[in-house]
Formats: structure tokens, C-alpha cells, sequence
């Protein structure tokens, strides 16, 4: 009987190893602070009861086009994204744009962050307080989390 409990005990505590070490290397997103909520493009998760709070923030389009609507090479743009991965406030500079703002790709040297999004089909969903529907698409390593946001941007008088 002795040696039963032991075995039970044995393997409940490397089942729960595993799933500590599996928590560990989660990819989690937590809100930013204030002083990381600026940014054209404001996100957060889908769900978070709170419209001010924010899980991602873009600042700055690097792609410009031309009066026929070509896209063109800006210089000196720094196109930046901020994220709070596993409790881990970070910048990350923006390495690829898409055909427009709607897609983009940035990249630190640990973690790469896709971002796409989507008007929002205000008729089916309100588009108040977000005018965007979004996934954002985390990856670390082998890691690697998908999350659905929701967002909007203000690019002021000058965007």
C-alpha cells in the first residue's frame, strides 16, 4: 500500500512539473502602462471590459505612396510597436509593412509580433468604442500565440 501512495505521490508531482514548466513558457500579453499607451493604433484583447486600457500600441506608418498610389520608400520613418508580453513591457521596431497599415511585422531580438486587422462591420458589431477587429500573432522561439483584438487609430491632422 506503502509503495502505491508513493507511486501516486511520484507521478502527481512530475505531472505538475510539466504543467508549471508549461505555464512558464506561455506567451501571455498583460495591459501597458501609461506611459506605453501612446501610439497611432491602440489595441487590446477582445473581452477586456476597460476601452482605455491597451495591450499594443502602433506608432508610425513607414510606408508612403505616391500620387499614382505606388508605394515608396520613406526616410528616417521609425515605425515602432509597444507590447507587455509575460509581464515584460518592450519595443519593437516595425521590419515589414504591408499593403497599407492594416498589416505589419516587428521584431525584437527575442520576440517577432505580426499585427493585421480589419474594418469592423459596424452594422454586425458596434464600432464604438474600436472601429477594428484584429489578430495579433505573437512568436517567441518554438512558442508561438495567436490573440484577437480589438482596436482603433488616430493618426491626427498629420496622419
Amino acid at each position: 500500500m506503502m509503495h502505491k501512495t508513493l507511486a501516486i505521490l511520484a507521478l502527481f508531482s512530475v505531472c505538475f512539473t510539466h504543467v508549471v514548466a508549461a505555464e512558464s513558457g506561455a506567451l501571455k500579453l498583460y495591459p501597458l502602462s501609461e506611459s506605453g499607451v501612446r501610439g497611432n493604433c491602440t489595441f487590446q484583447l477582445k473581452g477586456t471590459k476597460n476601452p482605455k486600457i491597451a495591450h499594443f500600441t502602433q506608432i508610425g506608418v513607414c510606408v508612403g505612396y505616391d500620387a499614382k498610389g505606388l508605394p515608396i520608400d520613406l526616410k528616417d520613418c521609425t515605425a515602432v510597436s509597444h507590447i507587455n508580453i509575460n509581464n515584460n513591457e518592450m519595443v519593437l521596431r516595425n521590419i515589414s509593412q504591408g499593403g497599407g497599415f492594416e498589416s505589419a511585422l516587428y521584431k525584437n531580438d527575442d520576440y517577432v509580433v505580426e499585427m493585421k486587422f480589419k474594418d469592423r462591420d459596424c452594422e454586425k458589431v458596434s464600432c464604438e468604442p474600436f472601429i477594428y477587429d484584429g489578430v495579433l500573432t505573437v512568436k517567441k522561439g518554438s512558442l508561438q500565440r495567436v490573440f484577437d483584438v480589438q482596436g482603433s487609430c488616430d493618426f491626427g491632422e498629420d496622419g
